[in-house]
């Protein structure tokens, strides 16, 4: 298990392939290069912070903290919601001045895994020899061959993978919104002082989001034995295997690990679990 804490997060601005506007607060990163790599980040936009439609070849979850974020004409996420984005989907980005979101991104079912923030950065760097980004956009030089323009994150991640992405058909037909606050919580069976609520598990690879709730003193065993698990503190103070976590602490749980949580005050989990590639 590895836990890290809001108030010692790695803090960065925006990179070269997008608009200035926002920063970002790395709480957990996976392994550069494997299939189940991942980043779990705060998000912090300005008001004119915005991207032009695009599309990836990974999949995000997003939980607005604080603030809302526009998605489209009609797709608009509210404080305490929860978005999951599919691979493949359309999409593009307006944020509300000051907003805050928790946002995890990891590979998706096509398992072309997720290019680390190391790469993307490093990459877009090196690709401003090549042309210049504006807006978002990536316009070549005049000596390039084909087209003169693409998406920024599209031209940093071909440049660095050198090849062409591969976009699947997207599973769902828009972002799904959901809203926590709409769920019950169950009583987990033979667990006392502690609840579940499910809201979604998606694909064929099996990307899952619930929420677990530990009354004031209940302990309880987390275990993950089909797929590595992305948790992250919404409220309430208490230890994870003796260390002790709080309102935005983080704790990455690999597959086949135990984690005994113990609760000094309520408690309430965001539980994602990554999607499985035993193949």
């Amino acid at each position: 298990m590895a836990i890290a804490h809001r108030s010692n997060a790695q803090r960065e601005g925006a990179s070269a392939h997008r608009n200035e506007g926002i920063a970002f607060e790395h709480l957990l990163v996976g392994e550069e290069g494997t299939k189940d790599n991942f980043i779990l980040t705060i998000v912090t936009t300005e008001d004119e912070y915005k991207t032009p439609r695009h599309r990836h070849n990974f999949e995000q979850i997003r939980y607005v903290l604080k603030g809302e974020m526009q998605y489209g004409p009609d797709q608009i996420q509210k404080e305490g919601t929860v978005a999951y984005f599919c691979e493949g989907i359309h999409y593009q980005q307006k944020g509300s001045d000051g907003s805050e979101t928790l946002l995890l991104q990891f590979a998706g079912p096509s398992g072309q895994g997720y290019m680390s923030q190391r790469q993307l950065r490093a990459g877009a760097k090196e690709l401003q020899s090549k042309g210049s980004f504006h807006d978002g956009v990536f316009v070549w030089g005049e000596d390039h061959e084909g087209r003169r323009k693409q998406d920024g994150y599209e031209a940093v991640w071909e440049y660095v993978n050198g090849k062409q992405v591969g976009y699947c058909k997207p599973r769902y037909l828009s972002p799904i919104i959901m809203d926590p606050e709409n769920f019950n919580y169950v009583p987990m069976r033979g667990h006392d002082g502690v609840a579940e609520k499910t809201l979604g598990r998606f694909n064929e690879r099996g990307a899952e989001i619930r929420m677990i709730r530990l009354n004031p003193g209940a302990e309880h065993l987390l275990k993950t034995p089909e797929r590595p698990l992305v948790v992250a503190v919404m409220r309430g103070e208490g230890s994870a295997n003796g260390e002790l976590y709080g309102p935005l602490s983080a704790l990455r749980v690999m597959r086949g690990e135990e984690t005994r949580l113990a609760a000094e005050s309520e408690t309430e989990l965001f539980i994602v679990g990554l999607p499985a590639f035993d193949d």
